[in-house]
């Protein structure tokens, strides 16, 4: 469900060539699975997909990666600037 709610929220931001690719990701009947592996292993079935579907299905699916990796560190600790000028 959580793949489902990225989808429909990056559906309004995305790049207008991933929109049909998403509505297709979208009426798939494995979405509904909770495992995201299987999802992600019925998308990329070569046997299924076309070439250029396949590229957007990975693009798709490496942004919703990369979406739930934590966000970088931005601050540095004291004891980090203090050694910088050690």
């Amino acid at each position: 469900m959580e793949f489902v709610n990225f989808l429909r929220n990056y559906i309004s931001r995305c790049p207008n060539t991933l929109i049909e690719p998403i509505c297709t990701i979208l009426l798939n009947p494995c979405i509904h699975s909770t495992d995201f592996n299987f999802i992600k292993k019925n998308l990329l079935n070569p046997h299924i997909s076309t070439p250029l579907l396949l590229d957007q299905y990975k693009y798709i699916i490496a942004v919703y990666e990369l979406s739930r990796l934590p966000p970088p560190q931005l601050t540095r600790e004291i004891t980090d600037i203090k050694n910088d000028h050690f």
